[in-house]
C-alpha cells in the first residue's frame, strides 16, 4: 500500500514515515503538491499546519479531491480547530493502530452495505 504524507516539517515527516514502515511513502511539503499525488496513494496523512493552506481549507480541498476508499488521517497540534478524528503529533506512535482501526471500520461498513443490497434483492425477487 502507498501513503502520502503531506507535512512541511522534515522531522515530523521522517517520524511519520518511520511509523508507516509497512507502506511505500510519498512526501509532499505543501498541500498543492500533495493534491497532485492523490491518485497514487491509498492513505493520506495530512498535517494542518501547512504553509500554503489554512487548516479548514486543507481539509475541504482534500475532501473534495479524494476517491472513495481513500483514507485521510489528520495529524495536528491544533486540536481545538477540528471536529473530526485526528492524531495529535505527540501521539504519532499510534498511527499504525489508527490506520488498522479505520480499515476495519471501512471493511465492516462495506460488508453491511453489501448484505443490505443482497437482502433488498432477495425481497424484490420474492425469496
Amino acid at each position: 500500500m502507498k501513503a502520502l504524507i503531506i507535512e512541511d516539517n522534515p522531522g515530523d515527516s521522517r517520524l511519520i514515515r518511520e511509523h508507516l514502515h509497512d507502506f511505500e511513502c510519498i512526501i509532499s511539503s505543501t498541500l498543492s503538491d500533495g493534491l497532485k499525488q492523490l491518485d497514487k496513494v491509498d492513505i493520506i496523512v495530512l498535517d494542518l499546519g501547512l504553509p500554503d493552506a489554512k487548516p479548514r481549507d486543507a481539509i475541504k480541498k482534500i475532501s473534495e479531491s479524494i476517491s472513495e476508499g481513500q483514507i485521510v488521517i489528520i495529524v495536528t497540534g491544533m486540536t481545538e480547530l477540528i471536529d473530526c478524528d485526528y492524531i495529535s503529533k505527540s501521539r504519532l506512535y499510534e498511527l499504525p493502530d489508527e490506520i488498522h482501526r479505520i480499515f476495519c471500520k471501512f471493511i465492516l461498513s462495506a460488508m453491511i452495505n453489501c448484505l443490505n443490497r443482497i437482502d433488498k434483492s432477495l425481497e424484490l425477487i420474492g425469496q
